[in-house]
């Protein structure tokens, strides 16, 4: 289900409620009570990929739009979020500031600013505990697949080494049941077709794949397999 932005007074009457609940100077939807810290890269482990809130940052982006690997997927990033909200919970008590995130919303667009695709939504799965105190943010993982394959022959026109900037919002929802928004993380992805896929030259040779086939890192495959 998707959910619609609030009007500026129900905006105006969740920033008066947040204020009044946590001190925190702001809105809801000012990037600063909950916002992106960036993506940090994956790791493989147990034949998936994890992502650590507290790792070091990522700093640019690949996708590799013409592959056919059989394990095609679309472009996803591990987004460091972290919640400046403190954490009010007594003994006994439940917390209200753990904020769940929901949904992203994204819209992609050409290096000029030129549009390329309206704002689309994704669902997305991640919680972002309560900071400890006011030096100390919680921090979580959010997963989002910026472009789902779905989008994939929308940016066939766009070419070979051309930069698409995807502006990326995510929405949740405090335990307490108060709606929340970030600003806008801006994340730039330089397209490519069949640059992250190198074919080995040995057949007996096994394949070296990147913890996400296709995106950030050459993927060594056996050329049988494209």
């Amino acid at each position: 289900m998707v959910r619609l932005r609030p009007s500026s007074k129900s905006a105006l009457m969740m920033c008066s409620v947040l204020l009044g609940m946590t001190g925190v100077s702001g809105c809801a939807d000012d990037n600063v009570s909950l916002f992106v810290r960036g993506p940090v890269p994956p790791m493989a482990s147990m034949g998936s990929c994890t992502f650590d809130p507290s790792g070091d940052l990522q700093f640019d982006g690949t996708f590799d739009v013409g592959s056919t690997f059989p394990r095609r997927t679309g472009y996803k990033l591990g987004l460091a979020v972290q919640n400046q909200l403190q954490a009010r919970a007594t003994s006994g008590r439940a917390e209200p500031n753990g904020i769940h995130i929901t949904r992203a919303e994204i819209r992609l667009e050409d290096i000029g600013g030129n549009l390329i695709l309206p704002a689309y939504s994704v669902p997305t799965a991640g919680y972002v505990p309560p900071g400890a105190d006011a030096t100390n943010p919680g921090q979580g993982i959010v997963t989002v697949e910026v472009i789902p394959v779905s989008v994939i022959p929308a940016l066939a026109g766009v070419g070979d080494g051309a930069t698409v900037v995807s502006y990326i919002r995510l929405f949740g929802e405090t335990n307490g049941t108060i709606d929340i928004e970030t600003g806008d993380y801006v994340w730039p992805i330089s397209l490519c077709n069949g640059c992250l896929f190198l074919c080995l030259d040995d057949p007996d040779a096994s394949q070296e794949l990147a913890c996400i086939p296709g995106q950030d890192s050459v993927s060594l495959i056996q050329c049988g397999a494209m």
